[in-house]
């Protein structure tokens, strides 16, 4: 019987194929419009903006410095220019020297001396702000550094040697002992042996990318959970409930249409990725095993939340909400780090779950631990015995 009722409906989606390549091709060409503008490859270099609005010899000497930085590619520009690029989304950060920044580092106060101008895309302006900091603190140290040799010269009336700028000096010998590497440094020692492999975070696409699956699946699957809907208005309920044990037979049927349905949606999303652009999303067979459980937990949800609906007019104009709202909470259109708050919001979404699991595979390769998939499915399992609930309550 189960059987029956899953070719059934493979012979009735010839009706609604178009529903199913509309689906389909929402991923599809986000992930294409994405890939086209931004590309799935981790960038080799973080690009950034400098602007200088002091044109002091610290100043300029920030400047040279931050330019010959290997890892970043540096745009000198004007005040202007560096927000346009920061609002275009051309560069990861951009960074504005103050007017009498050279003023300050003298007087010992480098405090809002430098603006930092970032997108809210931006993962690595920390990184790139850690490098100018350094640089400002190498300037700072050897301006400290000189101050205090005159200062002894003046307390001990000692004379300088052939005449000979004595801050000058005193400053290029303390900026000689930064190189090749500053004198005091922290040493990272490892005991014991390693776990797991360390990866960088993939691209802001690829996460993107796969929230856009993860939307474009409970679109799909919870506008053909309307089909209760439907049966409960033509009073197939009823007459299923007559026959002991094919209320069961029915629903599990649908369900695995559903599930193989949404299965066959991600192998093609996949296999279109690989061709398109190279990229394996799904590299284990973990992901799919995540995929499943997510399937699953949008299949009981759907059930339920078509039950709450009196209408099935209604039911479909309350799932775009219902469904946007889910993926907004569950991070689907969040950069890779969210807040810690943003985080646990998330967890109240299946979305929220699925990606916990989704970034420990592309971190480490394996699922930190089981419980993201096991919440999911006992979100599939409570939702389908509350939807069997509704519909005897129905009848």
């Amino acid at each position: 019987m189960i059987f029956d009722v899953i070719r059934l409906h493979f012979q009735l989606l010839r009706k609604d194929l178009g529903f199913f390549v509309l689906m389909l091709a929402f991923p599809v060409i986000i992930t294409a419009i994405l890939g086209f503008s931004s590309g799935f490859e981790k960038q080799s270099v973080i690009r950034v903006a400098l602007t200088d609005l002091d044109h002091t010899d610290y100043s300029r000497l920030i400047v040279d410095r931050f330019l010959q930085r290997k890892g970043i590619d540096v745009q000198v520009v004007k005040a202007e220019q560096a927000r346009e690029l920061v609002g275009g989304y051309r560069v990861e950060a951009a960074f504005i020297i103050n007017e009498g920044f050279m003023d300050q580092v003298l007087e010992g106060d480098v405090d809002d001396s430098i603006v930092l101008l970032k997108n809210p895309g931006s993962l690595s302006h920390g990184i790139v702000g850690e490098m100018l900091a350094s640089e400002v603190m190498r300037i700072y140290a050897n301006t400290l550094a000189a101050n205090q040799v005159e200062e002894m010269y003046q307390i001990f009336h000692w004379k300088t040697v052939d005449g000979d700028s004595l801050r000058e000096t005193a400053w290029g010998y303390a900026d000689s002992l930064w190189e090749p590497e500053p004198l005091v440094q922290l040493e990272y020692r490892e005991h014991g042996k390693e776990l797991v492999s360390r990866q960088e975070p993939p691209s802001f696409t690829l996460m993107i990318s796969l929230g856009m699956l993860l939307l474009s699946l409970m679109l799909f699957i919870m506008f053909q959970c309307g089909w209760v809907l439907e049966e409960k208005s033509r009073g197939t309920w009823k007459r299923v409930l007559a026959a002991p044990g094919l209320l069961r037979s029915y629903t599990v049927g649908y369900m695995l249409y559903l599930f193989l349905l949404s299965g066959l949606q991600v192998v093609i999303y996949a296999v279109l990725a690989k061709q398109l652009f190279g990229v394996v999303i799904f590299a284990t067979v973990a992901y799919f095993v995540v995929i499943a459980a997510y399937i699953f937990a949008v299949i009981g949800l759907g059930m339920l939340a078509s039950t709450w609906f009196r209408t099935r007019e209604q039911f479909q104009s309350g799932i775009p909400v219902i469904a946007l709202l889910f993926a907004f909470l569950g991070g689907c259109f969040w950069s890779f780090s969210p807040s810690e708050m943003a985080e646990k919001i998330s967890l109240f979404t299946p979305q929220g779950w699925a990606l916990v699991a989704i970034k420990d595979l592309m971190l480490s390769g394996a699922v930190g631990h089981t419980l993201p998939v096991a919440v999911l499915i006992l979100i599939g399992i409570a939702s389908m015995v509350w939807s069997f609930i509704r519909l005897r309550q129905w009848v």
